[in-house]
């Protein structure tokens, strides 16, 4: 059959990658594996956690000082608009006064 021929013709390629394995027990890859992990977990995660935070902090104090200025701005268009119609209102009805009942 095919698979035994393939078998046959592997076998020394097999057998040296079995070699290898028993030699090094994988530890020539886990310990780079295992570098990465901890670089990640303990430097670069907390630093995009911090980061992340940071922003946040950032975003939300830019609102807050949006709406502070909204509501000034609002306050003053307001004052401004109510004192131009009183002033209008003022000069065209001077003449009448409030009538008081007893």
């Amino acid at each position: 059959h095919i698979s035994v021929a393939f078998r046959e013709s592997l076998k020394g390629v097999l057998m040296e990658v079995r070699m290898l394995r028993t030699l090094f027990r994988c530890r020539f890859l886990w310990r780079r594996w295992e570098e990465l992990d901890f670089l990640l977990c303990n430097q670069v995660l907390p630093a995009m956690l911090q980061g992340t935070a940071s922003w946040g902090a950032l975003a939300f104090g830019e609102f807050l000082l949006v709406v502070l200025h909204y509501k000034i701005w609002r306050h003053f268009l307001d004052n401004r608009i109510v004192g131009d119609e009183l002033d209008r209102f003022s000069r065209k009805y001077g003449h009448l006064h409030k009538v008081e009942m007893d």
